[in-house]
Parts: C-alpha cells; structure tokens; sequence
C-alpha cells in the first residue's frame, strides 16, 4: 500500500468534489446567508485537498501502526506460524475501518459538546477546524485506502464503475460529506466573525449609536446550530461509504486476461500504477501550468458544446437584462458564420492559416512536448525522399488521438523529417462543428474522406490519418497492457496503390494511457459509431476530466514501405499491402516498446490478420478484360438498382449549416432558460 504519494488522489476527487458541493449549495441556499455560503465553499476547496496531502500520510501511518500493535499482541504466533497475508490484511481492513469510525465519532461528541457552552465562540472555532481537519481525512481514507485494502483492482477515482449499488451509495455518500464539509465550514466562517466582533467591542460599541445593526433573518441558521447537523451528516456518510465498499463489483474487461496475470494481481502487493505516476508528475514537475492549457485545447477540439453554451452564458450575464440585444447578436454572428463553409474547406484546404500554424507550432512545442516528454524515433538512418508521396498511418486511436493531432508540427518531428509535414486527416464531423474544425483547418487539416485524401496528396505529398477510427476507442482502456488494432479498413490501402503513395505505419507509445472512458455498454458505442460515425457516449478523463495524464509518448515511425502505382488495383492486390503494413506496424511495436517503457504491452488484431504475403500474377490479358468487363458490367446494373433505391428512400440531406444554425440556436436557448430560471 502507498503512503505517501497522495497527489493523485486529489487530482481525481478534486472535479467530484466541486459537482457535490455545488449541489449542496442549492440546496442550503435556502437556509444560509449567501456570503457566508462562498466563503465557506472555497474555504473547503482550498482546505481539504492542504490537510489531506499534509496530513493523510501521517494519518494512514499512524492507522497502520495501532493495527498491527494490536494484532501482533493478540495474533502474534498463529500469523507467524501459519504466514497468512490475507488473513493480516483482513484484520487490518478491519482495524482501519474501528479507527475511521472512531474519528467520526470523536467529531459527534465533540460538536454535542460545543453546543452546551454556550457564547464561546474559541471553543467553536477550534472545534469547527479540528473537525473540518478529521472529517476530510476519514472521508478521503475511508475510500482511497480502505477501498484498496478491500479490492486489490479497487481504483480511487473510477466514474461508473464498480456496479450500481456502489454508484448510487457512493453518490449519496459524497452529497453527505460535501454537506458536511459546507456546513462545517460555514459554521467556522460564522464563529470566526463572531469572534472578531467580540474582540473589537470598543470600536463596534462606538459605531452603534450611528450604525444600525439589521436584525438577522429568523430563515438563517446561526452558527450554533450548524456543527451537529454537519456531524451527523458525516456519520452517515461514512456508513454509506464503508458499505458501498462491500459491495463493490470489479468490472469485467472485454479484453481476455492471462491467467498468469490475474494470479500476479491476487499475490502482488498494491503499488502505485503507470497513470498514478503519471498522475504525480502532474504536481511534482510543475506541469500543472501546462495542463491548464491542453484541458483548453482539449475542451475546444473535442467538447466545442460546452463552449458554446458558456460562451452564451456569459454573453447573456454581462449584457443582463437586455437579452435581446444577445438574441440578435447570436444570430448575425451565426449568420456571418456561415460562409466559412463554402468552397468545401475540408477538400480544398483553402482555410489554412500560416500564422495560426506557426502559433500552434510555438505552443506544441512549449507545451504539448515538456508536458507529455514528446520524442520521436525514426526507424531509418537517412530522411525520407521529399519527391515521393506518404501515407502515415497513426496507431492506436485511443481514446482520443491526441498526439496526432500536433506531433507533425513540434521542432521534433521536423528535425526528423525535414520540409515533410503531412496534412492530418480527421472525421467529417470534427469539420462539421464549430471551433474544432477552425482550429483542425486552420492547422492545414482535411477530412477522411477520398476527396479530401486526394487532395490532400496531391498538395501536401503526405498524408496521416488514423486507420483504426473510433472503433478503437471503445476497446482502449489504461490499465490494459492489450491495446486493440482494428484491421478491417482497407480504404487507405487502396487509395495509396492508386497513387502509388509509400505505406508508413506510426505507432505512439503511451497514447492509450492518457485517457479513459466513462463506463457505458459497448453496444450502444458502437451503434453510435454505425449511426453517427462518431462516438457520442464520450467523456474522457485522465488527471481530471478534458485533463490528459501526463504520460510519457514515443512517436515510433517505421521504414516506407514501396507501393507501384495500381489504377485498378484487385483486391488480391489489395489484401497483400494490407497484410505487409500491419505487419510492419507489428515488427515497429517489437522493436521499440522496451526503448519506450512500454515491454508489457501487446497487440490484438481485430479481425487477426491472416497469413498472405504473395502478390497473386496477373492472368492473360484477354481473360484479365473479359473478366474486368464482366464483372464492371454487374457493379454498373447492381450499382444502378442500388442507387435507384437509394434515392426513392432517403430523405433529402440537411447543409451543413442548416443543421449548425440549429444546433447553436438550441444551445442559447438552453443558455437563456437557465438565465430566465436563475441558475
């Protein structure tokens, strides 16, 4: 069990902590001034996290040594003789959780205590503090340490995970303690006050014959009676928090684990895993600074919405109550919006912007690199030819391919490859929504799609694009060392045979550890996928949610592979540079995954590929036409029929900016009514 290492706890429970607590300020608004309320929210936002990393390791030391004194006075020799760890560890879970019940209780007396003194306000801040101070730690011991003692596989942050009755007791548990911490700290905000205006008598005597004082309002609660309550409250959270750890479901992995694996995860003591480290460095390195800047990119590229709703927030707010000033506003921007998708911008590239590029390059480069410790490695000694044409194919997606994104714009990957930088080729809809396609098109990028793949080669000489797509990333987990590939796209294969483009598989090191998923059914991912081509079921989170882990990445390009400029190419033809790239890309992965950490990771093939490796000989000519002929024959009738249905079935297609035009009205209207309704 680590003791000491309490960074990337905090990181994790730092964004639950903020939604709890900001359900609880609804909720107590009813009963408690709204100034004393802020004071006492950011007095728990900056309080909790301090006493937990200052104290929480003396805390669990302190646990483990009454428990193991008493078990050692009591057990001594049968442990001994019999060299049982589950059995200590079992006694030990026990002890801890005697002892967090204990502080809890400690804390319920104490607030009784309080209340029968009366007008001492000392006595009632210092016990609001020690309070404050016990409660954070049994709160945030009770679930990190005691769920890890528990559950081998138990993680301190995991958002939907662990079965429903262990979401929904975790759920009120935490409603419970941030309550308990707001009421707590409103309590201290108030003695404190209290206190001061005690001390200063003489000068509040002196004002009170020309100040009056108001009467306080008979809704508030004062400061006496807020400490019990709070307790009370945390009593019954930790109750709810012990038991939803027994109830705790470890998730079942849809990648098959080695038995070998699992018997190392019963027997090897806890330790602090690949994302907790990365999780450290976060605060250790002073990254912190950096990441602020990346959870920004991140939210505009992958969650524009939130933006936009925020942004409508905010322009409602400051030009209230003239809401129809903001209405007329929204509308000409949105209007004048609109011409930046004429032309097909994500075919034709005409929005590339050479100043926003060198931006972004200073900013990947200062950033993005110090943050992730970015290196890249080419697998030949001499640069490619700047004359030949490239498709780079990226591996693995992930969650979200971020490095793809801006690695070809960083000073290390133009040292490696002098005067080539391919243009990156994204999903239709990332050009479809706003802010992420200004600043994926505004960076030289274009869509996955054949016309933009043309044009793109045919301007840039190089391409890269993500093979596998996004059906990846509903496999892609960080605490797997299987990372999956899927195989079943073929598109790229052929397009490159047709213009004689060289193959060049790119695998990234790290990149499935910098972000996972929210638990959901892989089933409805897919469907969304089929339906949507994109997955909508996406909230990643790493260090916080939109916040990368800082992991480490290994940009790993392989040797080109040639390909003859095919016209027609069959799919024989096709399947064997099919076969030839994946398995360069396989030979890539081996070569490199211990030079980038990474020596525990394989590779799972979906479907796995099958062994062809011979280029089938072209048959005589006159068979090779009669055979074309035929077989353009039944693609023309069949294509026909096909298409004939096609166009009596499906409903007319909407622009693309009839359908932005829509979305972005709901999102103020959304944005108006949460004004209208006080939020």
């Amino acid at each position: 069990m680590e003791e000491g290492n309490f960074a990337p706890r905090l990181s994790r429970v730092a964004t639950s902590f903020l939604f709890t607590t900001v359900l609880c300020l609804f909720i107590l608004n009813r009963f408690l001034a709204a100034p004393i309320l802020v004071g006492s929210f950011f007095t728990c936002l900056v309080l909790v996290p301090l006493i937990y990393w200052t104290l929480g390791g003396g805390w669990v030391r302190f646990c483990r040594y009454v428990t193991e004194a008493i078990d050692s006075a009591l057990h001594c020799g049968q442990s001994q003789n019999r060299g049982d760890r589950k059995w200590r560890k079992r006694h030990f879970f026990a002890g801890f959780l005697i002892l967090q019940f204990l502080l809890v209780g400690v804390n319920f007396g104490a607030s009784i205590a309080t209340e029968m003194i009366d007008e001492n306000e000392l006595a009632s801040l210092v016990t609001g503090i020690c309070c404050f101070i016990s409660l954070s730690l049994v709160a945030f011991g009770t679930h990190g340490v005691g769920g890890k003692l528990r559950h081998a596989c138990y993680r301190f942050y995991q958002p939907f995970e662990g079965g429903l009755p262990y979401c929904i007791l975790q759920g009120a548990a935490w409603i419970l303690f941030s309550a308990s911490f707001l009421m707590i700290g409103a309590h201290s905000v108030c003695s404190f006050l209290c206190l001061i205006g005690r001390c200063s008598g003489c000068v509040l005597s002196t004002l009170s014959s020309r100040v009056q004082t108001p009467a306080p309002s008979a809704d508030l609660i004062g400061p006496d009676t807020m400490l019990v309550p709070a307790t009370s409250a945390a009593v019954l959270a930790e109750i709810l928090l012990v038991t939803s750890i027994f109830v705790y479901r470890q998730t079942r992995r849809t990648n098959p684990v080695d038995k070998g694996q699992i018997t190392r995860a019963r027997t090897a003591p806890p330790r602090l895993g690949a994302t907790e480290r990365a999780d450290s460095e976060l605060f250790s390195n002073g990254k912190w600074l950096h990441g602020i800047v990346i959870m920004f990119f991140t939210f505009i590229l992958f969650k524009p919405e939130m933006v936009i709703l925020a942004t409508a927030y905010a322009a409602l707010t400051i030009a209230a109550p003239h809401h129809a000033w903001v209405a007329v506003w929204w509308l000409v921007m949105s209007f004048l919006y609109s011409y930046t998708y004429m032309g097909k911008p994500g075919v034709t590239g005409r929005r590339a912007w050479k100043d926003f590029q060198r931006f972004s390059h200073w900013v990947f480069d200062n950033v993005f690199v110090p943050y992730f410790s970015m290196s890249v490695i080419r697998d030949t000694p001499e640069p490619f030819d700047v004359n030949e044409k490239y498709v780079f194919g990226y591996h693995p997606h992930g969650i979200i391919p971020i490095a793809c994104q801006w690695t070809s714009l960083t000073t290390a990957w133009d040292e490696k490859f002098p005067n080539l930088r391919p243009a990156v080729l994204v999903s239709t809809i990332v050009h479809t929504c706003p802010l992420m396609r200004d600043v994926a098109q505004w960076n030289g990028g274009f869509e996955v799609s054949r016309e933009g793949f043309l044009s793109a080669l045919e301007k840039r000489k190089a391409v890269l694009l993500v093979p596998g797509g996004q059906e990846e990333m509903i496999g892609s987990r960080s605490d797997s060392t299987r990372v999956p590939i899927v195989t079943k796209h073929r598109g790229f294969v052929r397009l490159a045979l047709q213009q004689g483009a060289n193959l060049v598989p790119v695998y990234s090191f790290g990149e499935t550890q910098t972000f996972d998923n929210v638990a959901a059914p892989h089933s409805w991912q897919r469907w969304c996928v089929k339906q949507f081509r994109a997955n909508l079921i996406c909230f990643p989170y790493g260090v916080l949610p939109m916040l990368p882990r800082p992991t480490r990445l290994t940009i790993a390009v392989g040797k080109p592979i040639p390909v003859p400029k095919i016209e027609n190419p069959t799919d024989e033809q096709i399947a064997v540079y099919h076969h030839r790239y994946f398995n360069a890309l396989n030979n890539l992965f081996m070569k490199y995954r211990k030079t980038a950490g990474r020596g525990d990771d394989v590779l799972i093939f979906n479907p796995p590929m099958q062994p062809t490796e011979r280029i089938p000989k072209s048959p005589s000519a006159p068979v090779e036409a009669r055979r074309r002929k035929s077989s353009e024959d039944c693609k023309e009738s069949s294509a026909g029929r096909h298409r004939q249905r096609r166009i009596k079935n499906k409903a007319p297609k909407l622009p693309e900016t009839f359908f932005v035009a829509i979305v972005t009205a709901l999102l103020f209207f959304c944005a108006l009514v949460m004004k209208r309704s006080g939020l």
